[in-house]
């Protein structure tokens, strides 16, 4: 049976996580295990206090579950860095999924030292579910961005193995950029030159995404859609997740460095930042 961890503060954000993760069992069989970190930078009366209640809390949330959703359903309460702690904790009971709120925004120190939950991901070598929209219902389509490299590869083959529950479509976007289409607009290219070059540009890209699908074997089991980039390809994304009636939208991260530190990447952080839709992100294979 596989696990999913739930990740909560205890807030209403929180209750989306848990609603989600609780739909995706329930149609999954997949068992359920709470997590709640209390920050130990305090005294220590203080972190006993707070991990007393929050024990007793979090218990009463596992109980529920088992009792009105049916699904097997386990807590408990950790101390220290929320983000160091969270991704420690998944990796340590084989969880599957990590499921996590919507993040409350602070400006300056999300400048600075950026969201828990990006770096959460930063961390977690778990794939990391964002529940940001209010979760009434399972997913029914999940939008996958291309770009043909190895990640992408990586990120369908892990879309594919989750337990995202039964009858999840999977639909393929790739993002283009015709480049010369400009220059030519900018060179005074004649109109039907341009309408000629953007139609070669599409076929292209259509073609490479049909070969991308077909060499996975989903050639004719998802949805396939390419599009030009229009302005910022995590606004193109956002757009096309809408357009399509997508419910999820799945990233990477990627890992860059000699240090071998994972990062997001600009998309992946837009995305996060700015979308209505629930973001699953992929760690770095």
């Amino acid at each position: 049976m596989s696990t999913i961890m739930v990740a909560t503060d205890l807030s209403t954000r929180s209750d989306r996580a848990l609603r989600r993760a609780t739909l995706i069992a329930r149609s999954s069989g997949a068992a359920l295990h709470l997590v709640h970190v209390v920050d130990d930078d305090q005294p220590t009366a203080i972190v006993d206090a707070l991990k007393h209640q929050a024990g007793i809390m979090l218990a009463a949330q596992a109980a529920t579950v088992r009792q009105v959703d049916g699904v097997d359903c386990t807590s408990r309460v950790v101390t220290g860095e929320p983000f160091v702690r969270l991704a420690e904790a998944a990796e340590q009971v084989g969880a599957a999924l990590l499921v996590v709120g919507p993040h409350r925004r602070q400006f300056l120190l999300d400048q600075f030292r950026g969201t828990t939950i990006e770096r959460t991901l930063r961390r977690s070598v778990v794939p990391v579910l964002i529940a940001n929209a209010v979760p009434s219902h399972g997913y029914g389509r999940v939008l996958v961005p291309i770009d043909f490299q190895p990640p992408s590869e990586a990120m369908v083959e892990r879309v594919k193995s989750l337990p995202l529950g039964p009858g999840l479509q999977m639909m393929m976007l790739h993002v283009y950029d015709a480049v010369a289409e400009q220059m030519m607009s900018r060179a005074g290219a004649a109109g039907d030159q341009r309408l000629a070059y953007s139609a070669a540009e599409r076929r292209a890209a259509s073609v490479a995404l049909a070969d991308f699908a077909r060499s996975h074997g989903l050639d004719q089991h998802v949805l396939q859609e390419v599009r030009a980039l229009s302005g910022s390809i995590a606004n193109d994304i956002g757009m096309a997740a809408s357009e399509a009636c997508a419910d999820l939208i799945a990233l990477s991260a990627s890992n860059k460095g000699r240090v071998e530190r994972a990062v997001l990447g600009s998309v992946t952080e837009a995305v996060l930042r700015d979308s209505p839709f629930d973001v699953l992100v992929m760690p770095p294979t």
